[in-house]
């Protein structure tokens, strides 16, 4: 069955995403899987839960991840798993300085991700 991959750390979360994700999920009916990735693992135990009832509202199967490492590889590592229909993350917000000398989190993103992408 191919999932839908929601992608949220700290920083990364966006209600729209989550809706979307859900929607793909259920338009192709497979199932959503939801990594978090980051070192707060007790504080995000009650936003998995939220996710999860949302899923059971949407009739989706959903599955959770806490990982802990670099986002982008992670999101690559996930991308190239074999049930990997669609990868939905959401840019995190920095200044405009900060995107003209680092690059913005789509292009490192677009580079890493081999499934179809779609970024909040």
């Amino acid at each position: 069955m191919k999932k839908v991959f929601l992608v949220i750390s700290p920083g990364r979360e966006s209600t729209e995403a989550l809706h979307f994700a859900l929607h793909k999920a259920k338009e192709m009916k497979g199932g959503l899987s939801l990594v978090y990735i980051g070192q707060d693992r007790d504080g995000v135990k009650k936003k998995i839960e939220e996710i999860e009832k949302q899923a059971r509202t949407f009739q989706v199967s959903c599955e959770s991840e806490l990982k802990s490492g670099d986002y982008f590889e992670i999101c690559g590592e996930l991308s190239r798993r074999e049930d990997a229909a669609l990868m939905v993350v959401t840019e995190k917000r920095g200044s405009f300085l900060k995107k003209v000398f680092e690059g913005s989190e789509a292009n490192k993103l677009k580079d890493r991700v081999v499934c179809e992408l779609k970024i909040y």
